[in-house]
């Protein structure tokens, strides 16, 4: 059983951009984990394709809170939850305005995890970040729950996940929409997050 949460975007009303390529993000995740358990998280407008290109969505009209992180930390703890009690033991998150290079990236992050003890954590240039996380979903509750949490981290770095960042690149993206969802896109990695 697979689960993939896609988390942290906030689509304003009068920002096309962020829309348009959050839809287009959903519909690469859907088409490319046909055998998953999307659950989308965000704020906002809602994007069209919601329904069709996942299983599950929270997706309130306004930010839950007074603040943007925590309420995005509450969203993905919610979302985390839902996972657990439908029964996904594991789980990928990652964030929706972005697409991996990779068929059933569930799979590849499955195969490279060293131990079911660890989670995969993506790192860039010895950093760590939060855009993508795989492993056991109690596991990564505790991160969102607790302060400090003693977890044992496995680092990979997004260029392997072949993590394209849509936000940062979309003006140029956006008219290559073909080529990505055919995993033929011409110098992927310069749009790498």
């Amino acid at each position: 059983m697979k689960c993939i949460i896609l988390s942290h975007v906030y689509t304003k009303k009068n920002d096309h951009k962020t829309l348009e390529l959050v839809e287009f993000a959903l519909k690469h995740w859907g088409e490319h984990n046909p055998e998953s358990y999307i659950i989308a998280i965000g704020h906002g407008v809602k994007p069209r394709n919601l329904g069709k290109c996942c299983n599950y969505a929270i997706w309130p009209s306004e930010i839950v809170g007074n603040k943007m992180h925590h309420a995005q930390n509450n969203l993905l703890y919610q979302g985390l939850d839902v996972a657990e009690k439908k029964g996904f033991r594991n789980v990928l998150k990652s964030r929706s305005d972005t697409i991996h290079f990779r068929k059933n990236i569930f799979d590849f992050a499955k195969s490279i995890l060293q131990s079911d003890n660890k989670l995969l954590v993506s790192a860039d240039q010895q950093e760590l970040c939060d855009s993508f996380l795989y492993g056991s979903t109690s596991r990564m509750k505790k991160i969102y729950k607790v302060k400090n949490p003693n977890l044992d981290l496995q680092f990979v770095s997004v260029s392997k996940l072949k993590c394209i960042d849509l936000d940062a690149h979309w003006e140029h993206l956006k008219n290559e929409k073909h080529a990505m969802l055919s995993f033929n896109l011409n110098n992927e990695s310069e749009y790498y997050l």
